[in-house]
């Protein structure tokens, strides 16, 4: 949108505004609930560590994804139909179209409510249950037993549960700290770290952003003549580029915190280095043949000659 400032004026043409606005919408929605569904798989994984392995498989992980984006590209798809480019004086402006606004305006609500309230409620209350968690079994004294021990201790739960359930439950307040202890490696911590260290961060950038939404929702519906005074709308437009850095910040914050994540960059980074020397491999073979041929025909037609 904001390229219009400095007079390049894409957002502004037909169809490339359609597509901008209904992207932005999916994209939004995804960047938010990422970070809600990594949140809950933490919480169960901290609080709940019996249930793990059980409940936080990547086949279970790729269905939420495919579910949310699945989600996500149908519902936002009103912001693709709803948008369009009309006269702002003697420039086109990439808007809402008159005949939707209220439609856009209801949807934009439900949408506060979608990334906004839900979201903010969830993370807040599960990482709370989260640092309780880990500052609880911190803060418990070092069990005596060996690791390999503990993680007997582990497999033995697990082989209870499916025969006996509710034996393991009965034990599992017992046993909860030791098992604890085994299931959850250093690794885990870290991954426990990165994810409050998002989490916390996407509360932080999005909350003013949202906050001076709801306040002109609110306000708008206690009063309809209301119009916002200047300094709430430099208020807005500050906040407005603290909410995007969230979507800038996510990948440092997933390099300096998270050791899976540089590992599967660094893998990634050799794959595309691997491939660009294979191809540059390949070209200077082809260079080579090709002038191994001409050489040869060269000196064919040079006997032939003599």
């Amino acid at each position: 949108m904001w390229l219009g400032y400095v007079r390049v004026f894409v957002f502004h043409m037909n169809g490339w505004c359609q597509t901008f606005v209904y992207v932005s919408y999916v994209t939004s929605f995804l960047s938010v609930w990422l970070v809600v569904g990594f949140t809950v798989e933490r919480y169960v994984a901290v609080c709940h560590p019996l249930r793990r392995h059980d409940m936080c498989t990547l086949r279970r992980a790729k269905m939420v994804v495919g579910a949310l984006v699945t989600f996500s590209l149908l519902f936002y798809s009103f912001g693709a139909w709803t948008s369009g480019l009309t006269l702002d004086g003697e420039t086109t402006a990439c808007v809402c179209l008159p005949r939707y606004v209220k439609f856009v305006t209801i949807m934009n609500n439900f949408d506060t409510v979608v990334t906004l309230v839900i979201p903010m409620l969830t993370i807040v209350a599960l990482n709370t249950r989260i640092v309780c968690a880990t500052t609880r079994f911190q803060g418990s004294p070092a069990p005596s037993k060996p690791r390999r021990q503990l993680s007997s201790l582990s497999a033995a739960s697990a082989v209870a549960a499916a025969v006996s359930p509710t034996r393991i439950l009965l034990s599992e307040t017992s046993t909860e700290r030791r098992v604890w202890s085994s299931a959850h490696s250093r690794s885990q911590a870290k991954i426990t770290k990165m994810l409050l260290a998002v989490s916390t961060t996407f509360v932080l950038l999005n909350l003013p952003s949202h906050a001076i939404r709801v306040h002109f929702f609110v306000v708008g519906i206690v009063d309809a003549t209301y119009r916002p005074s200047r300094e709430l709308l430099v208020a807005q437009e500050v906040s407005t580029l603290v909410y995007y850095c969230n979507f800038a910040v996510n990948f440092f914050l997933y390099s300096l915190c998270g050791d899976n994540f540089r590992k599967a960059l660094r893998a990634l980074g050799t794959k595309c280095r691997y491939r660009a020397d294979r191809r540059s491999y390949c070209q200077r073979y082809k260079m080579a043949a090709t002038s191994t041929f001409v050489s040869n025909v060269q000196e064919t037609l040079t006997a032939v000659e003599l």
